[in-house]
């Protein structure tokens, strides 16, 4: 039997319901990494914060994805360079960066078990035409001070045994289990704040010193709001502006057996994915699955058409690791990535309302900062970085 729900999701409700009226100096709406980032932020800022999630915390965009930590955009870099310039594509690869060490320090600070790994990871070529632009990328990273080894052909073998005529190798990538790593993060704020599940906010209403939220059981009174959940955060704006989005799908095999570990000889950089703007991935996990994503679509979901995706992340798997032509697949899902015309994220501010969305694929690390800059926001600090982030 095929899980149709995520790896990463499989608990039960951890922070209680909000049953009362209750006051906040900033209130944060949205349990996704964003939210959970800007209540961190936060908490030791003397300041009254609660943080609302509709569903559980992590449950949402989060909490379906894969959990690979890359630095710039969802993009190869020498496509950062053509479209938006060097200088611009070197600060957000800088800021990503400067968003990656920063959750290492969390995790290692607070001792979060969530299965992170500095596995560095690969990008390849499909085919020998494509070889000259893979070293076009990695010339271009190594003079911009970004990790990057070339393996050709035969060398291939001595980082993993995929059917391949080249990589291109970079030790900074991260892996980790998302969805642990908010939960446990989230477990550190309710130390120092109120933190509810299954607490939707129905309604948002402007009031003389700030706003009301109303939710199912209780009504929140509070000075400012951190919005970090889409959906509703359109309907609260006012915003005609929508933005796109794309559904992605994943699929995850039952644990590799010694002998598929060792016909696969992956010895590093434990995702990997190909050269070109729009790319599938696949990772090891810790328990020895392979996660395989990608296949983004624009078009509705219906059983059919999912199927047709998964199957072809399947195929996918099997053309670079066609050894594991027999692997059984243990789970399969579906997420929805949010996007800007441009790449960059949506963050800005309404009134004491501070908003973050459209985290698009590259979404855990823009929204752990985006985060991080909107708790600086409230407070009244406008970061440096802001402007990076937001193109």
């Amino acid at each position: 039997m095929v899980h149709v729900s995520p790896l990463w999701i499989n608990r039960k409700q951890t922070f209680p319901r909000l049953k009362e009226n209750i006051n906040a100096d900033i209130l944060v709406i949205g349990g996704g990494i964003s939210g959970v980032s800007a209540a961190y932020h936060l908490a030791h800022k003397r300041k009254r914060v609660v943080l609302i999630e509709k569903n559980l915390i992590a449950s949402g965009t989060t909490g379906r994805g894969t959990g690979i930590l890359e630095p710039g955009f969802e993009m190869d870099f020498v496509d950062m360079v053509k479209i938006y310039g060097l200088r611009l594509a070197n600060k957000f690869w800088r800021t990503t960066m400067k968003s990656l060490q920063e959750i290492k320090t969390v995790i290692k600070r607070h001792k979060i078990a969530c299965d992170l790994e500095n596995t560095g990871s690969i990008m390849f070529a499909s085919q020998e035409k494509e070889i000259p632009l893979l070293k076009k990328d990695a010339l271009l990273r190594i003079r911009n001070h970004h990790s990057s080894k070339l393996y050709l052909h035969e060398d291939v073998g001595k980082i993993v045994n995929a059917n391949v005529p080249a990589i291109m190798f970079s030790s900074i990538e991260a892996i980790f289990n998302q969805e642990k790593f908010v939960v446990g993060l989230a477990r550190h704020c309710a130390k120092y704040m109120q933190v509810y599940e299954e607490t939707p906010a129905l309604s948002i209403y402007k009031t003389q010193g700030g706003y009301r939220v109303k939710t199912p059981h209780g009504i929140i009174s509070t000075h400012a709001i951190i919005l970090t959940a889409y959906a509703s955060g359109m309907k609260f704006l006012k915003s005609k502006h929508a933005l796109s989005h794309d559904i992605c799908y994943e699929i995850a095999t039952k644990p590799l057996t010694k002998e598929q570990l060792r016909s696969i000889s992956w010895r590093k950089g434990h995702c990997i994915w190909p050269l070109g703007r729009s790319y599938d991935y696949i990772r090891l996990t810790k328990d020895k699955r392979l996660i395989v994503g990608g296949e983004d679509s624009e078009i509705a979901l219906n059983k059919q058409r999912s199927e047709k995706h998964f199957r072809r992340l399947q195929n996918f798997l099997i053309r670079v690791f066609p050894q594991l032509y027999d692997i059984e697949i243990d789970y399969k899902w579906t997420g929805t990535i949010y996007l800007r015309k441009r790449d960059f994220p949506e963050l800005g501010q309404k009134g004491n309302i501070f908003y973050s969305f459209a985290q698009g694929g590259h979404g855990l690390l823009t929204g752990f900062y985006g985060g991080h800059l909107l708790a600086h926001l409230a407070l009244g600090k406008l970061d440096k970085d802001f402007r990076v982030l937001t193109g």
